[in-house]
């Protein structure tokens, strides 16, 4: 029996001429049709592509600067309490693919990061039958994030987090403004539009009247204090109103959905707090690895020196250096040597020489160290002569950020940072 031969097959064949062999006798025409058919099976892909996404009636597109992970999770799991079946991705630290049940599977990457990777995601939410699937903006390029919106996803709810300056040497002019008309790509057509970002509503408002889509603001201020300490991780009044906003949308009672948020589990590059001994020293080592824009760091930073718990306590900076963020590392490192207050500053990554001429202006050269390993890190602290230390992670999560916060998870105890 002859073996039916596939349109992606049939294509290819086509292409390489094992279809029609004489078809150098008139390369022009062959060349048109072959155009043409791929043209067609595009197409015919595209439409049954379409077809699955619009079985899944609920479809969550989260963009912006900072907390589109944590919100992200934050959405599944409070839509999950209100009994809904949702399939959600993440790209942060680690790209995951949330399932049904809660369970997490790693997204294996060939090669580099492709948007038609959300195309995958659809498509097994569409096989599962799911009720809602979430998805995190993974397009940083304005082309690209309008692309993956209004041809890819096509959500029926957009989230914007939040407007601020990141990603800067990814775009041709590093303004706020910029990034502000790069994320508005992601505004849903004719559907609904929510942010917790105050300072640029009236610009989201405007954008999204010319597309037919209403916008919702998630108040911070109408998040109580001890909503904000509903889980032992630093959180945020924005990442908690944004996603209670969304869940109850969708019909989850605010009780459900908090509960939901409650038992979410977060990104390992979340904002998180451990505490250890290490010969005999107390060690509060605070994760901002994931905190890589300035906006962020400060209002972070403000945050933290409120606390009770590590007001008064010597503070040590680690900057993670990244080649491919040296725009990043730089801001980062003209902020340790003008605003932030550090008794010593730890390097690791590379090239560390700009670095250290910047730092320079405050810090001495023995208040300088670089690291190459935990072991390294771990004989620098036992050195300090202070009987308690925290530790901040700075700059970038890649690389030895991955390796210092699997270091003190292991070795330390998370806890509770109520003061926020």
């Amino acid at each position: 029996m002859k073996k039916s031969t596939s349109p992606r097959q049939f294509i290819v064949a086509l292409l390489l001429g094992h279809l029609y062999p004489h078809a150098g006798e008139n390369n022009l025409s062959y060349l048109l049709l072959a155009i043409f058919a791929l043209f067609l099976y595009w197409h015919i892909e595209y439409q049954f592509y379409l077809k699955k996404l619009k079985q899944i009636p609920i479809r969550i597109h989260v963009n912006g600067t900072r907390g589109k992970t944590t919100v992200t999770r934050m959405i599944a799991s409070g839509l999950r309490k209100g009994g809904l079946k949702v399939i959600a991705k993440t790209t942060g630290t680690i790209p995951s693919l949330i399932l049904e049940d809660g369970r997490e599977l790693f997204i294996f990457r060939r090669g580099r990061t492709n948007i038609k990777e959300q195309c995958r995601i659809v498509s097994q939410a569409s096989k599962k039958s799911a009720d809602a699937v979430i998805l995190e903006c993974m397009a940083i390029k304005p082309e690209l994030q309008w692309i993956s919106e209004h041809r890819l996803i096509q959500s029926t709810i957009g989230v914007i987090t939040n407007i601020r300056l990141d990603h800067l040497e990814d775009l041709e002019k590093p303004r706020i403004e910029d990034v502000a008309h790069s994320l508005k790509m992601t505004i849903p057509l004719r559907g609904k539009l929510v942010t917790s970002d105050k300072k640029f509503l009236p610009f989201l408002i405007s954008e999204a009247r010319k597309v037919g889509t209403e916008v919702i603001f998630a108040d911070p201020s109408e998040v109580p204090d001890e909503l904000v300490q509903i889980t032992p991780h630093m959180n945020f009044r924005e990442n908690i109103a944004t996603a209670l906003k969304v869940c109850t949308l969708l019909g989850v009672e605010k009780k459900t959905a908090l509960q939901g948020i409650r038992e979410v589990k977060l990104d390992p590059g979340a904002l998180r707090i451990f505490k250890t001994l290490m010969e005999g020293k107390i060690v509060y080592f605070v994760n901002l690895f994931a905190v890589n824009d300035l906006s962020s760091l400060r209002i972070v930073w403000s945050r933290l020196k409120e606390s009770d718990l590590i007001r008064e306590i010597p503070a040590i900076a680690i900057l993670n250096i990244r080649q491919d963020r040296m725009l990043r590392c730089v801001q980062f490192a003209k902020v340790l040597a003008t605003e932030l207050d550090f008794y010593k500053v730890i390097l690791t990554g590379s090239p560390t020489y700009p670095i250290k001429k910047i730092l320079a202006k405050k810090y001495s050269p023995q208040d300088i160290i670089s690291i190459k390993t935990e072991e390294e890190l771990a004989k620098a602290i036992i050195d300090f002569s202070f009987r308690e230390i925290a530790i901040y992670g700075l700059g970038n999560t890649q690389g030895m950020g991955l390796q210092l916060i699997d270091y003190f998870e292991k070795r330390g105890k998370e806890i509770w940072l109520h003061n926020q």
